[in-house]
């Protein structure tokens, strides 16, 4: 890691945050090895997605239950992909205890920026409070690997301007070991894009991985299994 890369990751003075910067800016390194040959310069792209070398990257930080911090990175070795990735905790603990999981939902519908109406419609489907919630991580997670893909952020596109229709049971809930038929629209547009779905396992933590990717050409990337690496893997990999 170069000093200015180290300057950067040492911007953040909260410990776990910066565990996660360092963790992102690793595995963009080690997706450029890969699909470079070496590692290049990681650069920001309009509204700060990173690029390498024209290429399109994108990192999502979290942590699970027990507090390990982790990161995926996407990344394809074509210049006519844009591609967005997120991970969303199912089962999510409620962070008030004094409030049940039924207000909870009723406070996330009531924040009409969060969901369509559509979502809505899906998410109150399901059959019970606990997997209505599921459904509205399960959506979320797609929705912000969207708003990664486009390069905009939430800040350029209003996520509730996001509609996704999804086409059956999760993985976790499901035999396939992922899915690609979710489907999007943008500002009632509906996009040309595919959109991964799988099961992400980390300590005894579950969570929703999607990968959106959003193309200028017309074939269509195939699925590539996440590949999950330790930081002393991941540090030797790149040594």
């Amino acid at each position: 890691m170069s000093q200015s890369e180290k300057n950067y990751c040492l911007e953040m003075t909260n410990e776990n945050a910066r565990m996660r910067r360092i963790l992102g800016r690793l595995s963009i390194a080690y997706a450029s090895r890969k699909l470079l040959g070496n590692i290049k310069p990681i650069q920001s792209g309009k509204f700060g997605k990173p690029m390498v070398n024209g290429l399109s990257f994108s990192i999502s930080h979290s942590e699970s239950l027990s507090k390990k911090q982790f990161c995926v990175c996407s990344a394809y070795a074509n210049n006519n992909y844009d591609v967005g990735i997120d991970v969303s905790l199912r089962d999510k603990p409620m962070i008030n205890v004094k409030t049940s999981p039924n207000e909870f939902l009723d406070r996330l519908r009531i924040n009409q920026g969060l969901g369509s109406p559509g979502e809505w419609s899906q998410i109150d489907s399901a059959e019970n409070v606990n997997s209505k919630l599921n459904t509205f991580y399960r959506l979320w997670s797609i929705k912000e690997s969207v708003l990664k893909a486009t390069g905009l952020g939430a800040s350029g596109i209003k996520p509730s301007l996001i509609d996704i229709i999804l086409n059956g049971a999760h993985p976790y809930d499901c035999l396939l070991s992922y899915r690609d038929d979710a489907k999007f629209l943008i500002r009632d547009e509906l996009m040309t894009a595919t959109v991964f779905e799988e099961k992400l396992k980390i300590d005894k933590s579950e969570f929703y991985l999607s990968e959106t990717i959003m193309k200028s050409g017309f074939t269509f990337p195939a699925f590539q299994p996440i590949e999950e690496l330790d930081l002393d893997n991941l540090i030797h990999e790149l040594s």
